[in-house]
């Protein structure tokens, strides 16, 4: 017989003592806390298959025309769907200014650098994203009724930039290097406070840039 246990967003020892044969774990687990002591384990079991591996290396090299050493930084901007998610939530959304100061932090400490953004709204992203030292590149389409390649082409980067959601933390998280995420973006009084906290979802070495309380949805 089952035993269903509702779980946190993180790790609690409770977690690690049951006496019942059957337990069955009801929520979103979605903090390293549950698996980060296995990321070798998880990175040898979750590959590419090797004609999306092949295509997506492909599509780099092409990127990476005429550089002698690019460093990828990996952007994933998402905005439809998560709008509505954080207007629920009372937070703020990602705007242009926190691309800037995420994009201009890699700029500063890596030579030749290519960003290779994927989002689901990409006209905003050709808007709004800087674009002046032609070192940014957009891929997709936006095509969101088929993110396979660009969820592969955002873990094959040296380093990423993430907003809100679990498609682009496990693109950073794959990919290994510097992460630098979308933090602060439930206001103080948000109900969503009390079912996960910032410590927990991201891990300890990854970067947070704040939110802008002005980018209120």
């Amino acid at each position: 017989m089952w035993t269903n246990v509702e779980v946190r967003r993180w790790m609690e020892p409770s977690y690690k003592n049951f006496n019942e044969m059957f337990v069955r774990f009801l929520g979103p687990p979605n903090s390293w806390t549950f698996y980060d002591h296995i990321r070798d384990d998880i990175l040898r079991e979750f590959t590419f298959h090797e004609h999306i591996a092949d295509e997506v290396q492909l599509e780099l090299r092409s990127i990476a025309s005429g550089r002698k050493s690019a460093t990828f930084v990996g952007v994933h901007a998402r905005r439809t769907d998560a709008i509505q998610w954080i207007r629920d939530y009372h937070g703020v959304v990602a705007d242009e200014r926190f691309y800037h100061r995420a994009m201009n932090y890699f700029r500063s400490k890596y030579e030749d650098v290519v960003f290779v953004v994927a989002s689901d709204d990409m006209p905003w992203c050709k808007k709004n994203m800087d674009t002046s030292n032609n070192d940014v590149h957009f891929v997709g389409h936006g095509k969101v009724d088929s993110p396979i390649h660009d969820f592969a082409l955002l873990a094959s980067c040296n380093h990423s930039i993430i907003s809100v959601g679990t498609y682009g933390y496990w693109t950073a998280y794959l990919a290994g290097g510097e992460v630098i995420y979308f933090a602060n973006y439930t206001r103080p009084d948000s109900h969503y406070l009390k079912k996960f906290t910032y410590e927990t979802i991201y891990l300890p070495h990854w970067n947070g840039v704040s939110a802008d309380r002005k980018s209120v949805v």
